[in-house]
């Protein structure tokens, strides 16, 4: 199977890396990533005013690997319709550092990535590993094979992608995994340190901190609680933003 990797955390990344390796052994992989850190960038492409430049790479285990001045999604977009010579089987966006679940999917680069396959009509699976310290990629890269086939078996797969988030715990702690949808709330506000120039022009430093999650109630098939119960969270991603229950509240009061 031909397999396209993609992240938004670069081509550098060891996340990326572990993909690769334990998917080399029986895949044709190739590889489009951001050549620097393009996390946060959501769906964002830049293809439309900007020009693009691809620098091959060396990658082992890789057919052919590419370093894209670019976004996430902008990558997706080269290499299915411009730099491989056929059209993947499969995109697989990660393995992001740091988790993807309830609001983080509006954020997400490693998610945007994964849409944008889909758009150009191939399956894709989004992995994250839900740590921002952790270097351990191994089990993540398995579990993304384990239930790959779950999801290439869908007749309905191009409908979503599949989002799969893993505690960063040993493999052997690992409960098992629930299907999911978004769970509450992530609150990212942090402050932000300001300095006033002598121009008279403000320039704004985000100041790292924690986030704090908001939810309704304990829901065991929300991807935050899933994962922190300790299982590896499987959430089908689709296009359709409405809300569905405002669409019929407005449809009753609109003449």
């Amino acid at each position: 199977m031909r397999i396209l990797i993609a992240n938004d955390d670069g081509i550098d990344a060891p996340g990326i890396l572990a993909l690769v390796q334990e998917f080399s052994r029986d895949h044709e992989l190739y590889i489009a990533a951001p050549a620097e850190q393009q996390s946060a960038m959501s769906h964002s492409v830049t293809y439309f005013h900007t020009d693009l430049t691809a620098e091959k790479r060396s990658i082992p285990g890789t057919v052919r690997a590419w370093a894209i001045n670019g976004t996430p999604a902008d990558c997706v977009y080269l290499g299915i319709n411009e730099l491989m010579e056929e059209a993947p089987d499969l995109v697989i966006s990660g393995i992001n550092l740091g988790p993807n679940t309830a609001t983080d999917a509006l954020y997400s680069g490693t998610l945007g990535a994964a849409s944008e396959a889909l758009i150009s009509e191939v399956p894709a699976i989004a992995v994250s590993l839900c740590s921002y310290t952790s270097n351990d990629y191994a089990y993540a890269a398995k579990a993304c094979r384990k239930y790959m086939d779950l999801y290439l078996h869908d007749p309905d797969r191009l409908k979503y992608l599949l989002s799969i988030n893993v505690p960063a715990i040993p493999e052997n702690e690992i409960k098992g995994a629930r299907v999911t949808h978004f769970d509450g709330i992530i609150d990212y506000r942090r402050p932000m340190e300001k300095t006033v120039h002598s121009d008279g022009t403000v320039s704004f430093h985000s100041v790292n901190g924690p986030s704090s999650w908001k939810n309704d109630g304990y829901d065991p098939y929300g991807d935050v609680t899933a994962v922190r119960e300790g299982y590896v969270s499987l959430t089908p991603v689709g296009f359709d933003m409405v809300c569905h229950t405002a669409e019929k509240y407005l449809a009753g009061i609109v003449k």
